[in-house]
């Protein structure tokens, strides 16, 4: 099953999910363990990990996407002129970032920007 969202709910939930606070206890598995830097004060509340001790922006964002049935999203942008398809020019983690390199270095037969997905 497939559900769909808006950008803005996406995102809205890689937020969410990256300002989680671990659950206490927390019982990770593989060796993953976590220690209280000695910091100069008692303990607090936030000391505690939250979820991006555990991934990057990127990384919680497939994760939802593959929670909501979506499969592995594009990891890279490639940018290539026209004249040139077959030949990628630049990769980018974003199409904001590959539309913000074709706007800054114009190109006189102009560009092509696709997604593909990491091998």
């Amino acid at each position: 099953m497939k559900i769909e969202v808006t950008e803005e709910q996406l995102d809205t939930m890689v937020n969410r999910f990256l300002a989680w606070r671990l659950p206490k206890p927390w019982n990770p598995d593989n060796g993953i363990s976590y220690a209280r830097p000695n910091y100069a004060h008692e303990p607090a509340e936030h000391d505690w990990p939250t979820g991006t001790n555990l991934f990057d922006a990127h990384q919680a964002r497939e994760m939802v996407l593959h929670m909501l049935g979506h499969g592995a999203a594009p990891m890279w942008f490639v940018v290539t002129g026209i004249n040139r398809a077959e030949t990628p020019i630049l990769l980018f983690t974003s199409r904001e970032f590959a539309e913000q390199y074709c706007r800054n270095n114009p190109n006189p037969d102009g560009y092509s920007i696709y997604a593909a997905v990491a091998a």
